[in-house]
């Protein structure tokens, strides 16, 4: 169902021409065209219609952003965004997302991979493009970086294919299941498709190398050569910045027990009171160190 359907507002209304008139007989048109002047009841209507297919097009804009926004709160939803894997928009564009992608096991153990999700202005009548901005040996991803979708979206179904379906094929992606299911047609670098198939254990040691590289400190930290300037970023930290942040982490699982308590059906008292306090307090902290 498109955008406009979804507004109530019919999307063939028809512009209603402007009848030619008879040439008057005193002469023809000075400009060469049909003679005689329209209606101009003709001409107020036929520029409304105008302005009605104007306010479609913007309303349609409006709705489609206003999708893409849930989608994008959706991810905070269990298995709506991959286990080990951190989205965030551009902070002026909620068509450019940025990501990581941890991974934990597998041919592309401990790598850290960062990638580009460029969402179309027509989102969700055309699908994403992805873009890996760590280089990456994988037989999806070509040289310079873009991922294929190709075998999973042949075609992109509106409403029905989701940015969270691209997000879990992504990270799936690196699984030998996957790798093994896939289509040499459908894979842009034929080198590490057909070293998958016929060189297992020489693209395990190649995929080794890409994870050991992608988390290596050259490569890890050096935001400042990201051309892309993806906003996740990493920085290393010293003893001190890491008891810190352990600290904050235990402090906001306390945090979590406190709301359990908060939430119980129990006589207010004393030691209650002493949580809400130490609830509010809390919030106050964390907003002031998010603004």
């Amino acid at each position: 169902m498109s955008s406009i359907k979804k507004i109530g507002i019919p999307s063939n209304i028809p512009l209603k021409p402007i009848p030619e008139t008879p040439t008057s007989s005193t002469g023809g048109n000075s400009s060469g065209g049909v003679g005689g002047a329209a209606d101009p009841s003709l001409l107020a209507a036929a520029g409304g219609n105008d302005q009605i297919q104007r306010d479609i097009r913007i309303y349609s804009q409006y709705f489609r952003r206003y999708e893409l926004l849930i989608e994008y709160k959706n991810l905070r939803n269990p298995d709506h965004c991959p286990n080990g894997m951190y989205i965030m928009p551009e902070a002026n564009d909620l068509y450019e997302w940025w990501g990581v992608l941890l991974l934990h096991r597998g041919y592309y153990k401990e790598g850290v991979f960062k990638f580009h999700v460029q969402i179309p202005d027509d989102y969700p009548n055309e699908g994403p493009t992805v873009r890996f901005t760590t280089d990456m040996f994988h037989p999806l991803v070509d040289r310079s970086g873009f991922f294929s979708l190709k075998q999973q979206f042949p075609v992109w179904r509106a409403h029905k294919d989701y940015l969270c379906h691209v997000l879990h094929y992504i990270k799936n992606s690196f699984k030998e299941a996957v790798l093994a299911g896939l289509e040499e047609m459908h894979c842009p670098n034929r080198e590490a498709y057909n070293m998958f198939m016929h060189e297992r254990p020489l693209f395990a040691r190649l995929a080794s190398q890409c994870a050991q590289l992608s988390a290596s400190d050259g490569i890890l930290f050096s935001n400042e050569l990201d051309e892309d300037e993806n906003i996740i970023r990493f920085s290393p930290l010293d003893d001190d910045q890491f008891e810190n942040l352990k600290a904050q982490m235990i402090a906001s699982v306390n945090v979590d027990h406190v709301d359990k308590a908060l939430n119980q059906k129990a006589a207010p008292n004393p030691k209650t009171e002493l949580l809400g306090g130490i609830k509010s307090v809390t919030g106050n902290i964390n907003r002031m160190l998010s603004s």
